[in-house]
């Protein structure tokens, strides 16, 4: 990277009127909040979620020398080099630190969690290493070049937050509530316990096919992680429709680990009795219904992905 013409640019930056938080940075229109709690990236972008924020979309080269260099540079004295400062400041050995990008699980290509395409990159040499497991991008606090990471590893993080969040009081959110109402685009349905909106798409499709149209609403398909989540899509959808539904639930290891699209934590599983079924090629997770007598139930299943199945898409609110 190339610091000596963004010279001028930290000399300016912090007479930037900003509406941020003094423990936060500001970034045109975003409060970035560096945590130095060792996270996997599944839960750093959900405690993210939780303060109406994301994991960072790096779209030009002075967001990422922003984020690779605001908190060392910041904590560095004349006589520490930038490694030395950042395991002072994050009290931790750690050296790099997870930002909003995933691999596509079908195609091995990169995108940011809220959607949009890498149209920046700066990756280090031979990286992305797409190795088994390695989906999650991580930034460097040394030099701020990009590697490909195994998701489940533990790293400190960076929340990117609206600076309108801001414009009434100083303090950063705490708490998980989310809007009580909000009017989500495309017909979706908004669940204030998630603070998600919720879309159905109504067509019978392969998984893949059914991942890549909830991409392209900037969303993914649906993760659950609790019984309410569960019975709210059941009574809006699923009961209605009287149909299964694909879900992001996969599997790359021959069904022994599932994973959700939106590397949150799986930490919901209400399979269905004998499922998952371990079956050559069943690595995809749906919503299957079961009727008894005029009562319907619905489980978590695993099939062939190129099966067909209505599905359910899921987008946070801020995104």
């Amino acid at each position: 990277m190339h610091f000596k013409i963004l010279f001028i640019f930290w000399c300016i930056l912090p007479f930037v009127l900003s509406l941020c938080p003094s423990e936060s940075w500001s970034w045109q229109s975003y409060c970035l909040f560096f945590n130095s709690t060792p996270t996997n990236f599944g839960n750093s972008e959900l405690s993210c979620q939780k303060v109406h924020g994301r994991l960072p979309s790096i779209h030009d080269a002075f967001y990422n020398v922003v984020l690779s260099r605001m908190f060392p540079t910041k904590f560095k004295s004349e006589k520490k080099d930038l490694e030395t400062a950042a395991k002072e400041f994050l009290n931790t050995s750690a050296i790099d630190f997870w930002i909003g990008a995933t691999k596509y699980t079908w195609d091995e290509s990169w995108i940011w969690d809220d959607g949009t395409s890498l149209n920046y990159t700066d990756w280090k040499n031979g990286e992305p290493n797409n190795g088994t497991g390695k989906d999650c991008a991580a930034s460097s606090l040394i030099d701020g070049y990009w590697s490909a990471q195994k998701c489940s590893e533990l790293k400190p993080f960076v929340c990117e937050l609206p600076e309108t969040l801001f414009t009434s009081t100083t303090e950063a959110p705490t708490t998980e509530s989310y809007p009580t109402s909000f009017n989500c685009t495309d017909g979706g349905v908004y669940y204030p316990q998630t603070g998600s909106c919720y879309f159905a798409l109504e067509k019978s499709q392969t998984w893949k096919n059914a991942e890549i149209q909830c991409k392209s609403f900037g969303s993914d398909l649906t993760s659950i992680h609790t019984d309410a989540e569960f019975n709210f899509l059941f009574f809006k959808y699923i009961k209605p429709l009287k149909q299964s539904f694909w879900i992001g639930l996969h599997s790359k290891d021959e069904e022994k680990t599932w994973k959700w699209t939106d590397n949150s934590l799986f930490d919901y599983s209400p399979w269905l009795t004998g499922y998952p079924q371990v079956i050559k090629g069943s690595d995809c997770g749906f919503i299957i219904i079961q009727q008894e007598d005029v009562h319907y139930d619905a489980y978590f299943a695993n099939d062939q992905c190129n099966n067909t199945y209505f599905s359910i898409c899921k987008k946070f609110y801020l995104n």
